[in-house]
C-alpha cells in the first residue's frame, strides 16, 4: 500500500501524462493502482451539463483504469484559488486526506497528482499545495520537462520541497530525447545540483518496463 504525490516544476510539464503512464505501466504488471487529482481547474461540461474532469478522464482512458477521481473541479482554467473564488466550492484538506487515505488502503499503489507547479495556492490565504503534500505525507515524484530551462525550474522546486521537509523520491525528466545534448546535460546538471535521482522518460513513451516501475515504486 504505497502512495506517491506527483508534482510539476511548472504548469504544462506533463504531470498528467506522466501520471497516466505510471498508472498504465503499474496495471500492465498486475499492480492494483488508483489515481487521484484532489483539485483540478480548466475542465468542461458534457452535453448534459455534467462536469468532465479533463485530467481524470485522460488518465482513466490512457491507463485503462476505473479508480480515477477528483474532489474539487472547476471550469475556469486558472490557478485553483482563483477558480474557486470565481466559482465557489473551495477545497478543504479534510475530505482530501480522507480520500487519499481510502485510496492508500485499497490500492497497492496510489498516485496523487497536484495542480500547477510546486508553489500553487489552492485556497487564497488558507491552503497552499505544499500544505496538502505535507498532510498526505507521501514521497514526491517531481515532473520536469527535459528542455531548456529545466535546470533552473527543477532545482528551485527541489530546494523549496527540501526546505519544506518533503521527501523527494525522484525527478521524472519528461519528453527526454537521448540524442539532444541539451537534454543530456540537463539530466546531468539536475542530478549534480539537486542531489536527487533523475529518471528519464522518453518523449511519447507508451509504457515503462517492469524493472523501471519496480525501481521507482520499490516493489
Amino acid at each position: 500500500m504505497k502512495q506517491f504525490y506527483v508534482l510539476g516544476t511548472a504548469t504544462d510539464v506533463g504531470k498528467t501524462y506522466v501520471s497516466a503512464l505510471l498508472c498504465k505501466s503499474l496495471k500492465a504488471y498486475d499492480i492494483n493502482v488508483s489515481y487521484y487529482k484532489p483539485v483540478a481547474s480548466g475542465n468542461k461540461l458534457d452535453k448534459n451539463g455534467d462536469m468532465i474532469v479533463s485530467d481524470v478522464d485522460f488518465v482513466r482512458k490512457f491507463a485503462d483504469i476505473c479508480n480515477a477521481s477528483c474532489s474539487y473541479a472547476y471550469l475556469s482554467a486558472y490557478s485553483p484559488h482563483l477558480s474557486a473564488s470565481i466559482e465557489g466550492n473551495e477545497a478543504k484538506i479534510g475530505p482530501i486526506l480522507q480520500k487519499a487515505d481510502e485510496l492508500r488502503r485499497i490500492s497497492q499503489v496510489s498516485i496523487i497528482e497536484g495542480a500547477g507547479g510546486v508553489i500553487c495556492p489552492i485556497v487564497y490565504n488558507k491552503i497552499m499545495q505544499i500544505d496538502i503534500v505535507k498532510a498526505v505525507n507521501a514521497p514526491v515524484l517531481l515532473v520536469a520537462d527535459a528542455s531548456l530551462g529545466a535546470i533552473n525550474q527543477t532545482c528551485l522546486s527541489v530546494k523549496f520541497l527540501k526546505d519544506s521537509s518533503v521527501n523527494i523520491k525522484a525527478i521524472l525528466l519528461n519528453n527526454y530525447d537521448k540524442t539532444s545534448i541539451i537534454h543530456q546535460d540537463n539530466a546531468k546538471m539536475i542530478s549534480e545540483l539537486s542531489g536527487a535521482w533523475v529518471f528519464k522518460i522518453e518523449k511519447n513513451a507508451k509504457i515503462l518496463n517492469k524493472s523501471e516501475i519496480y525501481k521507482i515504486f520499490e516493489i
